[in-house]
């Protein structure tokens, strides 16, 4: 039996929940028997009725499902890695809740895994966002790849998957602020790549505004710059737990 852990950070989804569990839920058809999956939700701190709808979906689905809230809103990347605590899986995938990511696209990545990568990223190839939103991201990933990170696609990513064995590493490296699943790529540095369409967000608005995105930019390349060897902050703290043992 091996089990796939989802983690997947939330603020302010309260109405993309249901229509992304469900997708959830569906996708697992495409899965042999022998594979189970763990849905490791993370509320930062939403201010809408994100927790409510994902403690419903744990009600509904107590042994698949982990949701945890956070005492304040810490950004969604220290959400990850706050939900990494509670992965068991012997994979983690990092998606996110407004299926702009598409499930099904799991089903490839795993392969890859069971092929035996470690590492495997779904770059986004093209992306329906703001002419201005695109432009951020290509100056942001170009300066990326000049400052050291060779190995990031051009369209950068946040949908992947890796091994469990990488958590304990990734914990090391992270520091509170910055891109943390771009650490995946000093540990592996021939990741598997899958392509894919970044879906137009079909419910809701996304909450990266742009001073958000300025200062989670700046961070990270400030890490990748010379901030490696700075002590790790506190990344969350933790308010409640649904289906955690």
């Amino acid at each position: 039996m091996t089990k796939i852990s989802v983690v997947i950070p939330c603020f302010n989804n309260e109405k993309n929940i249901p229509i992304t569990t469900a997708a959830l839920l569906e996708n697992e058809k495409r899965f042999s028997i022998d594979v189970k999956f763990e849905y490791v939700f993370i509320d930062d701190f939403s201010g809408d009725g994100t927790l409510t709808e994902l403690v419903h979906f744990h009600r509904l689905n107590p042994n698949k499902t982990k949701v945890i809230g956070l005492a304040a809103n810490v950004g969604s990347y220290n959400a990850i890695f706050a939900g990494f605590e509670y992965a068991t899986g012997h994979c983690v995938v990092v998606m996110s809740a407004d299926l702009q990511d598409p499930p099904l696209l799991i089903q490839e990545m795993f392969q890859k895994w069971k092929e035996g990568n470690k590492v495997i990223i779904a770059a986004r190839e093209r992306r329906h966002d703001s002419v201005s939103t695109k432009l951020f991201a290509w100056i942001f990933n170009l300066m990326l790849r000049i400052f050291g990170l060779h190995n990031l696609p051009a369209g950068g990513f946040d949908f992947c998957l890796f091994d469990k064995l990488l958590i304990s590493e990734l914990k090391t490296k992270m520091r509170s602020g910055i891109n943390g699943l771009l650490l995946l790529l000093l540990i592996e540095k021939e990741p598997a790549i899958l392509f894919y369409e970044k879906r137009k967000r079909e419910v809701g608005m996304s909450q990266w505004t742009f001073r958000k995105k300025l200062t989670l930019a700046f961070n990270t390349l400030l890490y990748f710059l010379a901030a490696k060897r700075m002590p790790p902050a506190e990344l969350y703290q933790i308010k409640e737990t649904h289906g955690v043992e």
